[in-house]
């Protein structure tokens, strides 16, 4: 009986994670869920714009970002150019999960991003 309902709760979990969770397969699909949107996490929101820029406000004080997006390889890549504590290139794993983005850094899951 234990055995049985441990098989039922971790196929519940496996079923709901594969229902609620996406990872774009392709550059394209991150592409089409993101370009032309905002991406707002609390006082943040950047703006991913057609051209491969990036443009918003970051921080309780609204401090401007400006910076380059690109999808390769199935990662979302960002150069900062401002703020200056964002400055730099990474690229990250994500998850899109009903309207919104986590990105997956090397410290861990970001929080999640709102998809405007």
């Amino acid at each position: 009986m234990k055995k049985r309902l441990f098989l039922i709760a971790a196929m519940a979990i496996s079923l709901s994670a594969c229902e609620q969770t996406v990872h774009a397969a392709s550059d394209d699909a991150l592409t089409q869920a993101v370009v032309g949107r905002t991406l707002t996490q609390g006082p943040n929101a950047l703006t991913v714009n057609p051209d491969g820029t990036l443009t918003g406000q970051v921080g309780q004080d609204g401090m401007e970002a400006q910076g380059t997006w690109a999808v390769r390889n199935g990662q979302w890549c960002r150069t900062f150019t401002t703020p200056q504590h964002l400055v730099g290139t990474a690229c990250q794993d994500f998850e899109l999960v009903n309207g919104t983005i986590t990105f997956i850094t090397p410290q861990g899951p970001s929080a999640p991003w709102t998809i405007n």
